[in-house]
């Protein structure tokens, strides 16, 4: 990950090719001490994989694609669960058919480039389990 600039509490970061969105940003943040972030990115991926939350289950359904997208959009935030960094973010992308697929993602591995622009707060951002959904939340 290559630091582009930076203002007060303001950051711009781009992943190379063969990077790894959310882990990259995890460890870009463990190595910084952020625990509350909030970022947004557009650019390029190769594999993909993202997530459906059904529901009627509870549960995620992981669909992956293996091709190159365009990164159309990725909205996500960077916060605290069970004591470590969590990224958690969503996005849209668009493939040479011009298709769009969007979803909870759990990986993105940049094809190209993927410039992110990323605002750190002062405190924690803290999910907790959620006992109804399963799922881990923000915590106010």
């Amino acid at each position: 990950m290559k630091h582009i600039l930076s203002d007060n509490k303001s950051h711009m970061l781009c992943l190379e090719p063969g990077e790894e969105l959310l882990s990259s940003l995890k460890n870009w943040a463990v190595e910084k001490g952020v625990k509350a972030a909030s970022f947004t990115a557009l650019g390029a991926s190769g594999k993909l994989t993202l997530a459906y939350f059904n529901l009627e289950t509870n549960s995620y359904q992981d669909k992956v694609f293996d091709e190159d997208f365009e990164i159309l959009g990725i909205t996500g935030n960077i916060s605290v669960k069970e004591g470590e960094v969590a990224v958690h973010a969503h996005g849209t992308f668009s493939g040479a058919d011009y298709k769009v697929v969007g979803g909870h993602i759990k990986e993105a591995r940049i094809s190209v480039t993927c410039e992110i622009a990323l605002i750190v707060y002062e405190g924690v951002i803290e999910r907790v389990l959620d006992e109804k959904t399963g799922l881990s939340l923000m915590n106010g």
